[in-house]
């Protein structure tokens, strides 16, 4: 089965550099006229059957509702397409947790895959509760599912079907309402 993702369109806190995480921020303008030209590149694709599917924070969820609105979709709003925890880090940048926590950061930037010594979850504790969303879509779906979801998550995904290391995912950039399309064989082969 075709998967296709995508971020959802830009916040405030993505202005002005602060992570997110499980902090439920809503969409700015500029978000909003992200998500229409999202919906439009997905008419574009002429995708045959297309069913939306979101993250349950608002930024997903406003993100997919233009989308699907604009496609004449359906919309579900499903668990555990959330963005990855970041327990204390949120609300901050990445440079003042380095600066303010050398340590600390040294220690989950070495190992972000399996460390959450942050508070929050670690990357595989996102990916496990994502891998049952995303077999509950491909036993259900029978069209080709837009999943609208986070920057952490489909990167860390990307990772995993491309073989990069997590170590090296700050290495790729991951922009608002930009789509990633992948096949449901390969992913779930990956996540299991």
């Amino acid at each position: 089965m075709r998967l296709l993702f995508a971020r959802h369109g830009e916040t405030d806190w993505n202005v002005a550099g602060k992570i997110q995480g499980s902090t439920d921020i809503p969409l700015n303008g500029n978000g909003k006229l992200q998500a229409r030209a999202l919906a439009g590149k997905i008419r574009d694709m002429n995708v045959p059957g297309l069913a939306v599917y979101t993250s349950r924070q608002k930024r997903a969820f406003q993100t997919a509702e233009i989308v699907a609105e604009m496609n004449g979709a359906p919309c579900s709003a499903l668990e555990g397409l959330e963005e990855i925890g970041f327990g204390r880090w949120e609300g901050r940048s990445w440079k003042e947790i380095r600066e303010s926590d050398p340590e600390e950061y040294g220690r989950w930037h070495a190992d972000r895959r399996y460390d959450a010594s942050h508070g929050g979850e670690s990357y595989q504790a996102m990916l496990d509760r994502v891998a049952v969303a995303l077999r509950e879509i491909v036993r259900d779906e029978k069209g080709v599912p837009l999943i609208v979801s986070h920057g952490g998550v489909i990167l860390s995904l990307k990772c995993l079907v491309t073989g990069t290391p997590f170590s090296e995912m700050h290495k790729q950039v991951y922009g608002n309402a930009e789509i990633f399309e992948t096949d449901s064989e390969t992913l779930l082969g990956k996540l299991s």
